[in-house]
């Protein structure tokens, strides 16, 4: 309590001070917020002390070239029914020009390119004059064929390696297009799908929000029946997650823990569900006291001591819980555990400080009237949006 009251007493010397520092803070957090993303790894250590990462262990040790490999698949497939996909001038093209773009790449990065391989140079080599041989690389109904690459995916050279991803995505889009309503060319594997992955984390940070959020607040808007009030929510919201995800990206830029691709993704909806939540606590003991007939200072101050007690002590349990999850052998479950910990503090942190100070600093702003109709919110956002 005697914490709350000092910090009460700071803020309230202090309020534009203080938004101002988060400002500036939340302009700085945002231009590497969503590098975090970037950072997330694509390959995931063993357990340690289990079979799987003895064997891990001994296979780097033995094969330290294949250790880290990955294989990508083109398939090139007639729309139209053909005889067979291989004796398609279009399908020629195409792997012509997939094989040199694999060269061109293993010229930039010759440790990263191991190999590729395809049907028609399956079909030229020694195996497939044996008698009854088969090509791994065509499909029995002569539809589809297969153009492989395998690479190597070091933890270090992820970044340059999906680099070389996205230049193999773009040539395969443009073969797609020329193929047209006849011919169809995909891309495929493990890093294809994690890169996808990715683009869907960043499309549920930029989108989910904006889904979501309407709801939260227009179940907050009919408790506090304050239009203006609503403000607050979403500036401590946005600062939450710019701050906590800037604070999370050196600990994965520095590989210091292996971040998991739903880090992201579980970190934004604790810090929308906490955000909310602790306004409610905080933002209706404030419109009571208010209603109470007290004045804006002391209403912040009784719901920093009443309110901001609870929403300390329970952020608290929360983050020692998810700090618990640090204990489990697997990083992937270990990563989500330490941003979400990053996150709700950040919940508590924002909600405590921006929330009396933006107040503070513009009490006829966001102090409603007391006595006012609950209705009244309705009728002010009505009128705002005209």
């Amino acid at each position: 309590m005697k914490v709350l009251d000092g910090l009460c007493d700071f803020m309230l010397r202090h309020p534009r001070k203080v938004l101002l520092l988060w400002l500036a803070a939340s302009i700085v957090a945002a231009c590497f917020a969503m590098k975090l993303v970037d950072s997330c790894r694509f390959q995931f250590d063993p357990i340690p002390n289990t079979p799987s990462f003895t064997a891990q262990e001994r296979f780097g040790q033995d094969f330290p070239t294949s250790v880290y490999s990955d294989v990508e698949i083109v398939l090139i497939r007639c729309q139209e029914k053909c005889e067979s996909v291989a004796d398609e001038s279009f399908a020629q093209q195409a792997v012509d020009a997939l094989s040199k773009q694999c060269q061109a790449m293993a010229a930039r990065a010759p440790d990263s390119i191991v190999n590729w391989t395809d049907h028609l140079e399956f079909s030229r080599s020694a195996a497939a004059r044996m008698p009854g041989a088969e090509s791994p690389f065509l499909s029995p109904s002569k539809q589809t064929m297969l153009f492989e690459l395998t690479w190597q995916v070091k933890p270090g050279e992820q970044t340059a390696t999906m680099a070389m991803l996205e230049e193999l995505q773009k040539l395969v889009n443009d073969l797609n297009s020329q193929g047209g309503d006849s011919m169809d060319v995909s891309l495929t594997g493990s890093l294809a799908l994690f890169t996808e992955t990715l683009s869907a984390t960043k499309n549920d940070i930029e989108a989910r929000d904006g889904l979501i959020l309407p709801w939260a607040l227009l179940v907050l808007l009919f408790r506090i029946r304050s239009w203006r009030l609503l403000l607050i929510p979403g500036f401590c919201l946005a600062i939450t997650i710019a701050t906590s995800f800037s604070l999370f990206l050196p600990f994965a830029y520095y590989r210091v823990v292996n971040i998991s691709p739903f880090c992201p993704t579980a970190m934004l909806f604790l810090a929308l569900a906490l955000s909310i939540d602790y306004s409610l606590f905080l933002l209706t003991r404030f419109v009571e006291e208010i209603e109470a007939g007290q004045t804006t200072q002391k209403a912040i101050r009784v719901m920093l001591r009443e309110s901001g007690h609870v929403v300390s002590v329970s952020g608290t349990v929360l983050v020692i819980c998810y700090l618990g999850v640090l204990f489990f052998p697997s990083d992937s479950i270990r990563t989500v555990g330490f941003g979400a910990a990053i996150s709700i503090f950040m919940c508590i942190a924002t909600n405590l400080t921006i929330t009396p100070c933006a107040i503070a600093a513009f009490p006829q702003f966001f102090t409603p009237k007391a006595g006012a109709s609950p209705f009244a919110c309705c009728r002010g956002a009505l009128c705002c949006l005209c």
